[in-house]
């Protein structure tokens, strides 16, 4: 190995090891807010269950807008990193500051509400509007997160599988750290602002620590043009038909986090702990899965369509056995 290939090895490394820690880190934090906003809204709207609903819409939402926006954006950045770095830094600011905006947004609620007329339909509707403004902005920085890493661990379309599955098991993981610290630990002991500050000081690192490494490395990314290039070559025939599937599971698997937050609520007495419960089984249950479709070496073509069928079967029977036993 000559000395060029050999620093060029150690540098990837060097990357890749860095977006493990700011993954694991940013999903610790991204899973404290979803917690800490649930109970947010619930003081907002005033009802528990529309709360739940209102932050799985919102979250999921942005996070989709999200990877939308900056994976485009990330596969024409030269600095990846360094665009990973900011939205992280732009998530911890806008976190610092959501405890004031959260007053100053129930204080311009109640003041239009009272123009309208208190339990009124518009009044009903603001109450839903002003909820799910406060925490879309971050939502959609969060969304941008992933695919922009994705973009500079990736040099070439063979390793898409592996590395991804790989980036979201860490993401994953810590993101089940973020609901133990933030249910069990943080809330009870610090309440609800301490546990938002928690959470931005996690983004402040993570974004800290990666423009800190994209400038030690001199960062420079490659350009995208082969990457464009085969994915206009992969766009088959049934490229419109899995998309619609994974719609339809994505759909479906948050009816189930609706559905079983209300089930746990039952068991355990309070909805908040139901609904982290929830969060706790069902991402550590996402990060198994997607460590498990990382190292699957078969796991190519027909195989994967295959696979993905027989797993949704799984899932539905699973789900159909748990209703008729529960």
């Amino acid at each position: 190995m000559t000395i060029s290939s050999r620093a060029s090895v150690l540098r990837f490394r060097a990357v890749y090891g860095t977006a493990f820690v700011c993954l694991l880190i940013s999903g610790a934090a991204a899973l404290v807010y979803q917690v800490v906003w649930m109970r947010y809204l619930a003081l907002f709207i005033g009802h528990t269950s529309g709360a739940v609903v209102a932050v799985l819409v919102v979250f999921m939402g942005g996070l989709a807008l999200g990877n939308a926006l900056f994976g485009a954006l990330g596969d024409r950045m030269r600095r990846p990193l360094a665009l990973y770095g900011w939205l992280e830094i732009a998530i911890g600011i806008y976190a610092c500051l959501f405890p004031w905006h959260f007053e100053w947004t129930r204080w311009i609620y109640f003041w239009l509400a009272g123009e309208v007329g208190m339990g009124s339909a518009a009044a009903l509707g603001l109450k839903f509007v002003f909820g799910l403004g406060m925490l879309f902005v971050p939502a959609v920085l969060m969304g941008g997160t992933l695919p922009v890493l994705t973009r500079l661990v990736t040099r070439t379309l063979g390793e898409l599988r592996e590395r991804v599955s790989t980036l979201y098991f860490v993401n994953s993981a810590g993101a089940v750290g973020g609901v133990i610290l933030a249910e069990f630990w943080w809330i009870p002991t610090g309440g609800l602002s301490m546990t938002v500050y928690a959470g931005a000081a996690m983004n402040l690192l993570a974004g800290a620590g990666a423009l800190g490494m994209s400038g030690y490395l001199r960062e420079e990314g490659e350009g995208s043009t082969g990457r464009a290039s085969s994915a206009k070559a992969s766009r088959t025939p049934e490229r419109r038909l899995i998309l619609w599937a994974i719609a339809l599971s994505g759909f479906a698997a948050m009816l189930y986090e609706v559905a079983w937050t209300r089930l746990l609520a039952l068991v355990l007495g309070s909805s908040s702990h139901g609904f982290s419960v929830m969060l706790l089984t069902f991402i550590s249950g996402i990060a198994a899965g997607s460590w498990l479709a990382g190292r699957w070496r078969r796991l190519e073509g027909a195989m994967s369509l295959r696979l993905f069928a027989c797993l949704e079967i799984l899932v539905g029977t699973a789900v159909f056995s748990f209703i008729v036993s529960f």
